[in-house]
């Protein structure tokens, strides 16, 4: 990932627009396309402002991302200001996204990082930028998407947070719970207008509902949907899971148990 400044200096042109309001629904609608991630800190130096940002890559703030919200936004603050982007550097601490210009397997993670896309590329294991994606059906960005990730990542800290009670853990670790419902229907919208294959990660809670079959002396995951044994797929390096190929759905067991 990438920290760059979007810098807005002022044209010395009055306006009545509240300035400060229409900045930050610019850093929302950002947000909401995936062009930049969580996090954001906005400077203002008299009437000049520069925010600086962590976008997915170098290229995130091209116009040719932007979704109708970011476009209309950036085109009212160019009547006030003039804007340019400036790259500082990559984040050190983080990982690189995905650069593949073909992808023929997705996986949506229910565990990726607060920062990170919740789509990965199981050809090289690194996330994928949300704005290189298809809009879901009458979408026009992706704020279904970080919303339901919001909610997921909220819904697991109140189940780290208030020690397993029963009905945040049902949500995470059902496959039939409301939270998962609408996570495999985001999963398999992208995998229909994508058209790849794409995989939804399920809670994998070892005291629970996770169950095994024996085969050939291992240990196999059962697919929680259909109860089929799952399969095992190595897509990448040390990117591997158990697969159910008519479900959908991975799980990050290790290969064996």
């Amino acid at each position: 990932m990438h920290v760059q400044i979007i810098e807005l200096k002022s044209s010395g042109k009055s306006s009545k627009t509240d300035i400060n309001g229409l900045i930050n629904h610019f850093i929302v609608c950002l947000k909401n396309n995936g062009q930049i991630l969580s996090e954001s800190l906005l400077v203002q130096n008299s009437n000049d402002y520069m925010l600086y940002v962590t976008t997915p890559k170098f290229d995130s703030l091209d116009e040719r991302f932007d979704s109708v919200y970011v476009k209309r936004d950036r085109d009212e603050l160019g009547k006030i200001f003039t804007i340019t982007v400036n790259k500082i550097g990559t984040n050190a601490d983080s990982q690189e996204y995905c650069t593949c210009n073909t992808r023929n397997v997705i996986e949506m993670q229910t565990f990726a990082d607060d920062i990170d896309s919740v789509f990965t590329c199981c050809a090289c294991g690194k996330p994928i930028a949300l704005y290189e994606l298809p809009y879901l059906d009458k979408q026009d960005d992706h704020w279904c998407i970080v919303n339901w990730q919001d909610t997921y990542r909220a819904t697991d800290t109140l189940w780290l947070n208030s020690l397993s009670d029963r009905f945040t853990g049902n949500q995470l670790v059902n496959v039939n719970s409301v939270l998962n419902k609408h996570g495999k229907e985001i999963a398999d919208e992208i995998s229909q207008k994508a058209a790849v294959k794409v995989y939804y990660n399920i809670f994998d809670d070892l005291t629970k509902k996770v169950k095994f079959v024996t085969i050939n002396g291992k240990n196999k995951r059962l697919c929680p949907s259909c109860g089929k044994a799952m399969k095992y797929v190595k897509f990448c390096n040390d990117y591997e899971r158990f697969v159910c190929d008519d479900c959908s759905l991975s799980s990050n067991l290790p290969k064996e148990i």
